[in-house]
């Protein structure tokens, strides 16, 4: 009884949010005015009238089918980095977990990359690679590999060994113990540095395209600044904001399901 009230207030308190938002929105629309800060329905009238196409796309060089390519393109972008860090952050745990050689090797790369924050390095790779396809994939790479393995490998550190230790005593191989145990053990640890590592590539994604993509949202919002066309602007930022809200949502989603073994302890 007491979660489904908990439940019912929450709800109660994101929509009065919500509805204070809105309020606020209105108000500095109006005071403000219109070219400054669109109305909420203007939003909604030109999200409407630029998905498939926009004039003013079209005359900023980004072709003709409004923002429903640019949009593609960057989560494009972004699906590839963010998985693509991911996979490598764990086959790098496991291979931590599967030999200690490995590890020794990793110490002194997990102590930097500890102390260096990654958003310090992504100019660098803006300067390596330029603002291609290849240089805004690789600083989203680098990014969701650091956050995620750094986390998983200081979670790797304070590992209960017995675990181990009684897989080991029932025959179990060093791979099997590390693909089957410990892996699995450090998820519970790592899904917050992955729920940080997902939601923080956007911004990287969107700065990347920002700065000379030749496609993508950032792309466009670049442009629109350049015009101070505010509205489609906001447009931008709410294809953005919508892409964000659904990829949290599948991956609150994915983690409740691998860690459905744990639920009972959190």
């Amino acid at each position: 009884m007491d979660k489904k009230m908990t439940k019912k207030q929450n709800l109660a308190l994101a929509s009065a949010g919500l509805v204070l938002l809105f309020l606020i929105w209105i108000w500095a629309s109006s005071a403000l005015g219109d070219t400054r800060v669109p109305s909420p329905w203007k939003i909604v009238n030109r999200f409407g009238e630029t998905v498939w196409q926009s004039p003013e796309i079209l005359f900023q060089g980004a072709g003709s089918n409004g923002f429903l390519p640019h949009v593609s393109a960057t989560l494009g972008r972004y699906l590839i980095g963010t998985l693509s860090g991911t996979a490598i952050a764990f086959i790098c745990l496991f291979l931590i977990a599967r030999y200690k050689s490995f590890k020794e090797i990793f110490n002194p790369l997990i102590d930097i990359l500890r102390a260096i924050p990654p958003l310090a390095l992504a100019p660098f790779f803006l300067l390596w690679f330029g603002t291609s396809q290849g240089g805004i994939i690789g600083i989203v790479i680098f990014y969701a590999f650091t956050m995620i393995f750094v986390a998983g490998a200081e979670a790797l550190g304070r590992l209960d060994p017995v675990q181990a230790d009684f897989a080991r005593t029932l025959g179990a191989g060093k791979a099997t113990i590390a693909l089957r145990i410990l892996l699995p053990s450090l998820l519970p640890s790592m899904a917050g540095p992955i729920k940080v590592a997902y939601s923080w590539s956007w911004g990287l994604v969107i700065v990347g395209e920002l700065l000379g993509a030749k496609s993508g949202v950032g792309r466009i919002l670049n442009a629109f600044i350049a015009i101070l066309s505010t509205d489609l602007v906001v447009v931008g930022i709410v294809w953005i904001l919508i892409l964000a809200v659904v990829v949290e949502k599948v991956v609150a989603v994915a983690l409740r399901w691998l860690l459905r073994w744990n639920a009972g302890k959190m």
